[in-house]
């Protein structure tokens, strides 16, 4: 029976166990296109920390079309020192690696627009269906490239199938509407890339491996579904491919591509897929899409359901994951909370980043063995939300003698509460992270307990790291009555949550709040996106036994959850609308009187009433106030404390104060 921890053969290439870093975009490179240091110290860590194969993010075989102001490339001689000295590394710890080649086609941010056919999901954009001649000397450019990228070091390279860039358009039914031999039938969309792998086998010998990553289901109505993808993977074996990497959807259907936390199953959801590509060839599948318990990992391993298994979004999370599936780390795993910030921050133009790990992308200032401070301080942190966590941890870990305390009964601040809401669980997983390395690291966590300047005056600290989080503003008149709750004071105390709701503050801890106590009476199952309008398609019916409140939200803006992430936000709008919830947008709360709700409509001046028997706060926030003093100690101000923010700025925030004492 297989193991993740086995060693495998891909053609000349055998990898020390089965667990993949897959290509994920990052920004990391510089405006040319070649390799950073940033970009060096991020692969080197993770091969450092046990992967067996890093794949690459794509680097494009063309100088344009790319998809960012700094994409990697790899279509000339120049870019050979960069990557070398980036293979270089990775082999030095035991890691093989392989580039991802892409062509973004019609998926281009920047230059001509081209494709299978004059199809793009960028709605009224113009694109260039190439030529014959252009496509022969596109599959030219690919085998160049693969070329420069065995010489830069590379150990094998990944043709890049899926996820709507250029090769994906010629094999999706949805992109490639041509007549001609490079069109129609599955055996002509799929001619662009047979001849790739059979000039890249002609310029590198058969032995050198050439992987496709492809997608099992392109999740987009009209495209490619499991049937036709296990046809795919068929033939790709036929045609000389050395491995299979299957993943789902496209940059079309992009909410199931990389899955946000509101949309289920969140996780092992390409199984049955893959296990599919994997019963109809022989060469080596690699699994990809939502992994984060190691027992599933394995158990995908050796069920034969794939050869290989992909951590992406795991592996930003928790740089030493693999490490702790090897038994050679016995800390618990920071799981990745699907919040879709690493995505957020890459699509904005702005390097990768994660919300829990605050050194992902700064490996290169950061390393991972925390430099030990010149000066040993006792260090005091009042408030154990996220950034008082991460301050406190840090500090200790860098000698400090630190004590943590909490005013209420257990760690976690206003994590706690945003754990509770559908799909948030993984917060609840941070907490316990948090708990375990605290106290690995000798903090002294005190609870129950406000931390004040009488305590200063007693303890004398050196330094008090305020992190005393924000409160909700009761500005409104009649917020002070018996029946308003903020929107942490509900969900931490749902039975003091009456029938009738209204959620005032239409942002994410509103909408949120707003789906928890819709109790999910209607079930919601997404199927596909049905057009380029980004439409989707689901199927929502009535569960047996819920009791759903009736609930209101109102918002001052035009339109609720105007800050979160478009990924998670597509699912949102779906659930509350499907589970009723009332949605009032440009409207402004005039007052709270007693059990009713008044309400000013801004476009028309239309002044209404909401009968409700609980009035939930989720908007108005301020950061809570330390005391002037805390005898002669340094303060720091750390997350929200210091400036309202997201829990990625919270974590941050407390890496940054804790480092710098």
């Amino acid at each position: 029976m297989s193991s993740i921890k086995d060693p495998i053969r891909i053609g000349n290439m055998v990898v020390k166990n089965r667990m993949v870093l897959p290509p994920m975009n990052s920004n990391y490179s510089n405006e040319l296109g070649g390799v950073t240091p940033q970009m060096i110290e991020f692969y080197a860590d993770r091969a450092r920390n046990g992967v067996g194969l890093l794949v690459m993010e794509a680097l494009s075989v063309v100088p344009e079309p790319k998809n960012h102001g700094v994409q990697p490339m790899i279509y000339d001689e120049k870019f050979v020192p960069g990557w070398f000295n980036l293979t270089d590394r990775v082999h030095s710890y035991g890691a093989k690696i392989s580039a991802e080649l892409a062509h973004y086609g019609s998926e281009g941010a920047i230059g001509q627009k081209v494709s299978a056919s004059d199809v793009s999901h960028y709605v009224g954009e113009p694109v260039h269906a190439m030529t014959i001649e252009e496509i022969k000397e596109c599959e030219d450019q690919f085998a160049e490239a693969a070329y420069w990228s065995q010489v830069a070091g590379f150990d094998a390279v990944t043709l890049h199938a899926t996820h709507g860039y250029l090769m994906s358009q010629f094999l999706s039914p949805i992109y490639n509407k041509r007549n001609d031999e490079y069109g129609g039938t599955l055996t002509n969309r799929m001619r662009f890339i047979k001849h790739v792998i059979e000039k890249t086998k002609a310029r590198l010998g058969s032995r050198y491996p050439v992987m496709v990553r492809i997608s099992s289901d392109e999740f987009f109505a009209g495209g490619i579904e499991i049937d036709e993808a296990v046809q795919i993977a068929v033939r790709l074996e036929e045609y000389g491919a050395d491995a299979i990497d299957v993943s789902t959807g496209m940059t079309a259907s992009y909410l199931f591509n990389i899955r946000p936390y509101s949309l289920m199953p969140l996780e092992g959801y390409n199984i049955e897929n893959v296990r599919k590509i994997k019963s109809a060839v022989k060469v080596p599948v690699i699994y990809a899409c939502g992994i984060r318990e190691p027992e599933m990992a394995e158990k995908i391993v050796s069920d034969h359901a794939a050869d290989m298994v992909c951590f992406g979004r795991q592996l930003l999370a928790d740089e030493r994951y693999c490490m702790k599936i090897l038994r050679e780390d016995g800390d618990p795993i920071r799981y990745c909370l699907s919040c879709q910030e690493c995505l957020t921050k890459m699509t904005m133009g702005r390097s990768l980043r994660c919300t829990v790990n605050p050194r992902t992308g700064r490996e290169w200032l950061w390393p991972q063995e925390m430099t030990e401070a010149g000066e040993k301080k006792r260090v005091a942190v009042a408030g154990a939300g996220p950034a008082g966590m991460e301050a406190a941890l840090t500090a200790a870990r860098r000698g400090h003698d630190v004590t943590l305390y909490e005013k209420k009964d257990r760690i976690g601040g206003t994590l706690t509460a945003a754990a509770i809401p559908p799909g948030k669980h993984r917060i609840a997983d941070l907490i316990r992270y948090y708990e375990y390395m605290l106290k690995k690291a000798r903090v002294k966590i005190v609870t129950n307990t406000e931390y004040t300047s009488a305590t200063a005056e007693e303890e004398k600290p050196d330094v008090v790291i305020f992190g005393g989080g924000a409160r909700f503003m009761r500005v409104i008149k009649g917020s002070e009555g018996g029946n308003v709750l903020t929107a942490v004071e509900a969900l931490e105390h749902p039975e003091k949550v009456g029938r009738n709701v209204v959620i005032i503050g239409g942002g994410v801890s509103g909408c949120e709040t707003a789906e928890y106590f819709c109790d999910e009476a209607v079930e919601i199952e997404y199927k596909r996106m049905k057009n380029f309008r980004e439409d989707i398609e689901y199927r929502a019916r009535l569960r047996e036994g819920a009791h759903p409140k009736n609930i209101a939200v109102v918002e001052m803006m035009d339109r609720l959850c105007a800050d979160m992430d478009e990924y998670n936000r597509a699912t949102m709008m779906i659930k509350l609308k499907e589970n009723g919830v009332s949605q009032y947008v440009n409207t402004r709360v005039e007052e709270i009187a007693n059990d009713k709700v008044m309400l000013c409509d801004t476009d028309t001046g239309k002044v209404f009433a909401l009968e409700a028997d609980t009035i939930i706060l989720a908007a108005g926030l301020k950061p809570q106030n330390a005391e002037e003093s805390y005898g002669g100690a340094k303060v720091y101000y750390a997350g929200d404390s210091g400036q309202i923010g997201k829990i990625i700025d919270a974590v941050y925030s407390g890496r940054c104060i804790g480092l710098h004492i």
